[in-house]
């Protein structure tokens, strides 16, 4: 039995364009491809950015209104290993409004089974503590920091390469892919 960790926002759920529509943003900011870096700076100002954040921390449901970035077989598939291995959603959302309920309740909707959702901003501390076999995130610090803190039991960590983070350094332990099915074949396959 594996032990699997998937990140949400950016490999599952879209919180680029979500974010971006609410800072008034007009296309093609609003796509994940368009977009720079994760802190939007070079595209919205800094009061704009804080506001929108206190936007999110005052809306009680906004989480659950994220749009997936995959398929409903890929969410399927995921769904599957979840019955049979152990599977952890990790993401670093505001705790506020219960972002883990939320994330949970998002999951749910998308065709996971009781999903298990921890809310930390210290996801390499996290993947050593569980034990994990597997990691996925869409930002290059946190797959490299599972990647070093994880290694007393290695783990196979993997970036979900996006535009903004091609180019971004990353160990050479870490596996770069383009699709959330390159890393279901992978835990498939045992690479």
């Amino acid at each position: 039995m594996a032990k699997i960790i998937f990140d949400v926002d950016g490999v599952l759920a879209d919180f680029v364009a979500a974010f971006t529509k609410l800072a008034g943003c007009q296309p093609p900011w609003t796509t994940r491809e368009n977009a720079a870096s994760w802190s939007f700076m070079d595209r919205i100002t800094p009061q704009t950015v804080a506001d929108t954040w206190a936007a999110v921390r005052d809306n009680p449901t906004w989480w659950l209104t994220l749009l997936p970035m995959v398929s409903e077989d890929v969410f399927d598939t995921i769904d599957m290993l979840h019955q049979h291995h152990e599977v952890i959603f990790v993401t670093a959302r505001l705790s506020n409004h219960n972002a883990q309920a939320q994330t949970h309740e998002w999951l749910e909707r998308q065709g996971i089974w009781h999903p298990s959702v921890i809310v930390t901003h210290k996801k390499g501390e996290m993947a050593a503590a569980f034990g994990a076999d597997y990691h996925i995130d869409d930002k290059p610090e946190n797959a490299a920091c599972v990647h070093w803190m994880a290694d007393r039991k290695p783990c196979k960590s993997f970036l979900l390469v996006h535009p903004h983070t091609k180019e971004a350094w990353v160990p050479a332990g870490v596996r770069r892919i383009t699709s959330v099915s390159e890393y279901l074949t992978a835990i498939e396959e045992g690479k």
